[in-house]
């Protein structure tokens, strides 16, 4: 694309930073993310999910929250399943469980993703039942309409 001029959207970037996080290659991967900033792209929600993802799959934790953080108001809700589920992912269930949290007090409502990811998050017996009634209030027989 470079060579041609052409000029990588937003859904462009984001199958590049997946090739790089699935391939495990962190100095792409932040070569890309460097791209993404020079082309304005950097508080794009597409990018910057992508990017959360990637980061986390990597073990990269601080990089991702980093990213999720640099987001003046996340407001879209890709961003924040991205990051809950990132949390789980490298085993922060606690900040994951926070974050919803965060999420619900500013009243950001969650969908069938959410509940994934936090189910996702592997909670323990005691942080299921915790988590389960507010959970199971949000569409759970959508989640079963997917198995």
């Amino acid at each position: 694309m470079l060579k041609t001029e052409t000029k990588p959207d937003s859904f462009s970037y984001a199958c590049i930073i997946r090739a790089c996080s699935e391939d495990f290659n962190l100095d792409a991967l932040r070569l890309v993310q460097g791209g993404v900033i020079l082309s304005g792209l950097g508080l794009d929600p597409i990018c910057s999910s992508a990017l959360v993802t990637a980061y986390s799959k990597l073990g990269l934790v601080d990089e991702a929250s980093r990213v999720f953080h640099g987001i003046v108001e996340p407001a879209d809700l890709v961003m924040w399943n991205s990051m809950i589920s990132g949390y789980g992912c490298c085993g922060f269930w606690d900040k994951g469980l926070e974050l919803f949290s965060r999420m619900r007090s500013e009243g950001r409502r969650p969908d069938g993703y959410t509940v994934v990811g936090l189910l996702d998050l592997r909670f323990c017996i005691f942080q299921l039942a915790e988590c389960w009634p507010t959970a199971s209030c949000y569409s759970i027989s959508k989640c079963r309409a997917w198995l």
